[in-house]
């Protein structure tokens, strides 16, 4: 299967013609923080728009073009042993914050 390439805006990295999505999220609790090469990962739970809250680990970097630097939301990651070790301590809390 050949692979496809996107024609992109090279100011904003985004298909040329599409705007940026404005997806809502609260953050209900921030279980871990690390700090990684180009940013921050964090396992949390949080709510995205009108969906129920989810549990997930995801990396954020820092667009570094703007003066003060400002926090973009990057791609979610898998989970380490490190990471199930801090889900199971903290099971009957994240169940709690699960449910909708």
């Amino acid at each position: 299967m050949p692979l496809q390439s996107l024609n992109l805006d090279e100011e904003e990295n985004l298909p040329k013609g599409k705007e940026e999505k404005k997806i809502e999220s609260t953050v209900l609790k921030v279980f871990n923080e690390k700090k990684t090469g180009r940013g921050i990962s964090r396992l949390r739970i949080v709510k995205w728009g009108k969906w129920a809250p989810t549990l997930e680990k995801r990396e954020f970097w820092f667009d570094e073009k703007v003066d003060p630097p400002v926090e973009k939301t990057g791609k979610a990651k898998g989970f380490k042993l490190e990471d199930v070790d801090l889900i199971i301590a903290n099971i009957d809390e994240i169940k709690t914050l699960l449910k909708p």
